[in-house]
This record gives structure tokens, C-alpha cells and sequence, in this order.
């Protein structure tokens, strides 16, 4: 991510609540598509909406942009793999 960042073509945006860092989102942006490379809510408000709020936010910002979303692999090996079905699950429904 760093070396998007350094290159400008990279654009980081923060969800706080309040002050604290509640969720971040790194996306890039290229002709008519926003590929979103990172994106994470803080686990204990999660299914709170902030997800849905911070995608549709993303969509409104740019109307005209298809939005591609990077998902980690559906590794039943994976530590975690219930959890990247939730989310995969989550980003489908949006």
C-alpha cells in the first residue's frame, strides 16, 4: 500500500467516531472503475451499519465509477474462513 500511497495513486479514507479510528478504506481510482483494495471496520462495532454506511458513502462520491472489491480467498484452511464468508457474503447483499 505504501508505494501507491507515495505515488499519489492510492487515496485512504478513515470512519472515526468521535475521535477514535473506527474503520479505514484504501482505494484506487482508474477510468471508470474505484477498486477498493483494503477495507475494515473495527470488529467490535461491526454490524452496526458502518460498513454499509461507508460503502454507500463510496458510491455516492463517485456515481459514475463500477466498484471492484478485493476479498481475501475462501481458504477453508484459513484461520478466519467463516469470517471471509461473512464479509463476502456482506459486500454481495450491498
Amino acid at each position: 500500500m505504501i508505494d501507491k500511497a507515495i505515488l499519489k495513486k492510492g487515496n485512504y479514507f478513515g470512519l472515526f467516531q468521535e475521535e477514535q479510528v473506527c474503520g479505514m478504506i484504501y482505494y484506487i481510482l482508474l477510468d471508470d472503475l474505484l477498486y477498493i483494495f483494503f477495507f475494515a471496520i473495527d470488529g467490535t462495532i461491526q454490524s452496526k451499519g458502518y460498513g454499509k454506511f461507508v460503502l454507500d458513502y463510496m458510491q455516492e462520491t463517485f456515481p459514475n465509477k463500477k466498484q471492484m472489491l478485493l476479498i481475501g480467498e475462501l481458504d477453508k484452511e484459513a484461520d478466519n474462513f467463516e469470517q471471509r464468508v461473512r464479509r463476502k457474503n456482506f459486500y454481495e447483499k450491498k
